[in-house]
């Protein structure tokens, strides 16, 4: 019921984060935007947006969508150009995280973070520092997951219009407690998410947050708030 580990969806640019957090990565826009590529007439940043572009929403070839974010970084750092430097670094540490190469994924993300913070780019920043805290989880380093959780909801809680993404991190920090059976911290975290959540009418997150109420319900053993928290959420996602 999680969506734990996945906030890495996020990054594919300031301007429309929300869209792609409610919309994911699309397999058809990187087919229509090869053609546009391989014609080789976007130039400067136009051309390293198409890169941006393309390294998200390739989702068919890992290689592939790898090639794009290391060419997005090449030619970023060579224009000087920090913020899609970040986001060229990002991509490639979702494309590690997914590979297995969790040393080179968190390399990438504090790479994306510097960047960011480089170029003011505050959401990019935040979004490295969930990424860092996602690698750090998965290899059981609890504490320090924590701390980088902490630092990207310290920069996004003064934003008005990332609501979406400051709850999502949120939630994903609060699985991070319910994975170590810190049941209380997690409902803590739940909680939040979801009165954020429930204030934008984001309906996907709503459901995978008071799914994650119910599964720390569960274990705790309080079987009645679970069933209805997770029959809740399998209702709201059918819908």
């Amino acid at each position: 019921m999680s969506i734990k580990r996945n906030i890495s969806w996020l990054l594919l640019g300031v301007t429309c984060l929300t869209s792609n957090f409610l919309n994911g990565q699309n397999q058809n826009v990187a087919d229509s935007l090869v053609k546009i590529y391989e014609s080789g007439k976007l130039k400067d940043t136009a051309q390293l947006k198409l890169l941006s572009d393309l390294s998200f929403n390739e989702v068919t070839n890992l290689e592939l969508s790898l090639q794009y974010a290391e060419q997005l970084i090449e030619l970023s750092r060579k224009a000087g150009n920090n913020y899609h430097l970040s986001q060229g670094y990002f991509q490639k540490g979702n494309k590690k995280r997914i590979s297995g190469d969790l040393s080179e994924a968190l390399n990438a993300y504090f790479k994306s973070a510097e960047a960011a913070a480089k170029s003011n780019f505050v959401v990019g920043e935040a979004g490295a520092y969930a990424g860092i805290a996602d690698i750090y989880g998965i290899s059981k380093k609890h504490d320090d997951a924590m701390v980088y959780y902490h630092k990207a909801i310290a920069i996004l809680r003064p934003l008005d219009d990332t609501t979406d993404i400051l709850a999502s991190i949120i939630l994903n920090a609060g699985e991070e407690f319910r994975t170590y059976k810190m049941y209380d911290s997690a409902l803590f975290y739940f909680n939040e998410a979801r009165t954020i959540f429930e204030k934008g009418n984001y309906s996907i997150g709503l459901a995978f947050t008071i799914g994650n109420i119910g599964m720390a319900y569960a274990g705790m053993g309080n079987n009645d708030f679970a069933e209805k928290n997770i029959n809740s959420a399998m209702h709201m996602l059918e819908q």
